[in-house]
């Protein structure tokens, strides 16, 4: 991509070094020539660009930011940068951030402004991820498709416009998208990971010679993740699950090592979610729903259930809670959470919190319904939820114990995610039981009116029975359609996307039973922690 900088005749010859070593992931390289341009011009736009793109991909995300910040705000009008400030935001959970530059890019590259500020396929292919992600799946979907038309060989652009497909229209969209992006390049692993994902493998058909293929060539541990998962879940749809499960203990085992998770420090932060003082007067009387949950527990159902009412519109899994709790409490600007973080937002105003959140989830709602906010570890927030906003319903979706540990493992998380407990059996049924203490501890602490937890189970038993509590719960008038959360025509964009598209059904239900003394290590954590009766501990 060739710039004219906006506050230079000509372009510096030196970036175009850094634009190569940018290309080439050399990016030490790239790193010392924009910053021996910025040193003699701070103020250099391309520079600028360049080393926030460099930062962003060693991992700097909060200072790649502020540098495509800064960059955007020297040229407003190039939308390459609007798209990398986007995504940048989005990596660091600032969800409503990211929107919003994103939307101004698409704008821009839709009013066709600019020809040389025109966006490249690979960028419009980012364009389009950061936008399924933040939950704009329609337009998702027109960034992907702009980027294939430009760029039709690229096998990455199918395959990502596969995934808006998949959130946006359904399964049969994302498989063409997936099958064309196989085809075209047959050493990617993340297609035929996506299509095993969404389709039923059988003996007739199915990719398991090919994955087992790309797992022996894979080296780095990302990629032999996602392809040991693929293994896995094409063997439990062949009925072989003890055979799926050591392939995720197979594949799991290098990340594992990599990542060193240290269960403590999500002890340290469940141990400070705990400590908040009691509710105080709050003058805000938003009344936002929040469904939350362990991942793979059910959450993505009872939020198809309670948003297929008319009143309510589902704004997916935003992360807004965090960003506005990091927001007025984490003076680093941190893109996770800190123990101290929970700290200072406890003691902070209520309303400063509750203001920064509704300031940063209501753009995101159309037509002025009730919002419901399904970000599931908004479990960690449950009392600064209540305090900042007290009239909000909070809905805790809990699962069999068992059945919850064995579908965090068996799921397969970003490799940026922040489960990282889920690489190890044992670190997964631990964080289960820091996890059931801490609802235990807002069971007894928040109103029942306003803090509930319903079973996946009692769901899937007696849909007739659960969907009308469920609304009770959340404060709305009975509608027939919550017993149709299949035909819920909103997109969906959680791991759940093909699956909530059925008709609710029971056979996940004990699950965990048809794999024998593979689950014993965790059987023995939640046992001692008594969250098993004497049968399922002593099985």
């Amino acid at each position: 991509m060739t710039r004219v900088d906006a506050t230079a005749a000509r372009p510096d010859p030196r970036l175009q070094a850094a634009r190569e070593a940018l290309r080439q992931r050399r990016l030490q390289q790239a790193y010392n020539v924009c910053g021996a341009v910025l040193a003699t011009d701070p103020a250099h736009t391309e520079a600028l660009f360049l080393m926030g793109r460099t930062l962003q991909e060693a991992g700097d995300i909060l200072s790649a930011i502020d540098l495509l910040g800064r960059a955007s705000q020297r040229d407003p009008e190039f939308a390459e940068t609007l798209i990398y400030l986007a995504r940048a935001n989005q990596e660091a959970g600032r969800n409503a951030d990211a929107r919003s530059a994103a939307l101004r890019a698409l704008q821009m590259v839709e009013a066709g402004r600019r020809t040389s500020a025109g966006v490249t396929a690979v960028g419009l292919d980012t364009l389009g991820v950061v936008l399924d992600r933040v939950g704009e799946h329609a337009r998702a979907v027109d960034a992907a498709k702009r980027a294939v038309a430009l760029e039709p060989a690229r096998g990455a652009f199918w395959r990502n416009l596969g995934w808006s497909e998949l959130h946006q229209n359904g399964v049969d969209a994302a498989r063409k998208a997936f099958r064309k992006a196989m085809a075209l390049d047959p050493n990617d692993h993340q297609a035929p990971a996506a299509l095993v994902d969404i389709e039923l493998q059988t003996v007739e058909s199915n990719l398991i010679l090919s994955l087992k293929r790309l797992f022996a060539a894979a080296s780095d541990p990302d990629r032999r993740l996602l392809i040991g998962h693929a293994l896995a879940k094409s063997l439990e749809d062949l009925g072989q699950p003890e055979k799926a499960f050591d392939w995720l203990v197979r594949a799991k085992a290098a990340k594992r090592a990599a990542t060193r998770y240290d269960s403590q420090i999500d002890q340290a932060l469940f141990d400070a979610a705990a400590v908040t003082p009691p509710a105080t007067s709050c003058p805000l009387t938003s009344n936002p729903i929040f469904v939350i949950g362990l991942p793979r527990s059910g959450t993505t159902l009872v939020d198809r259930i309670i948003s297929s009412h008319p009143d309510v519109a589902s704004v997916g899994e935003p992360s807004t809670m965090l960003a506005a709790v990091n927001r007025i409490a984490a003076p680093s600007g941190s893109a996770w959470l800190e123990p101290s973080t929970l700290d200072r937002a406890a003691s902070s105003r209520p309303e400063i919190l509750g203001r920064a959140y509704i300031d940063a989830t209501q753009p995101l709602v159309a037509g002025g319904r009730r919002w419901l906010d399904k970000t599931p570890e908004n479990y960690l927030f449950a009392g600064l939820i209540h305090r900042a906003l007290p009239d909000a319903r909070i809905v805790c979706v809990r699962r069999h114990p068992l059945d919850s540990v064995l579908s965090l493992f068996r799921q397969s998380f970003s490799p940026r995610t922040i489960y990282q407990f889920t690489y190890g059996l044992e670190d997964v049924a631990r964080y289960y039981v820091m996890f059931d203490r801490l609802v235990a501890h807002w069971r007894a602490t928040l109103p029942a009116e306003r803090f509930c937890e319903i079973h996946y189970e009692d769901i899937v038993t007696d849909l007739e029975v659960a969907a009308p509590r469920l609304l009770d719960l959340c404060g709305l008038d009975w509608n027939e359609a919550a017993l149709r959360p299949h035909e819920n025509a909103a997109a969906v964009s959680s791991a759940s996307a093909a699956q909530v598209r059925r008709e609710v059904h029971s056979a996940s239900v004990g699950r965990w039973r048809a794999y024998g003394e593979r689950l014993a290590p965790a059987i023995h954590i939640l046992s001692e922690a008594g969250l098993l009766t004497e049968l399922e501990a002593n099985r």
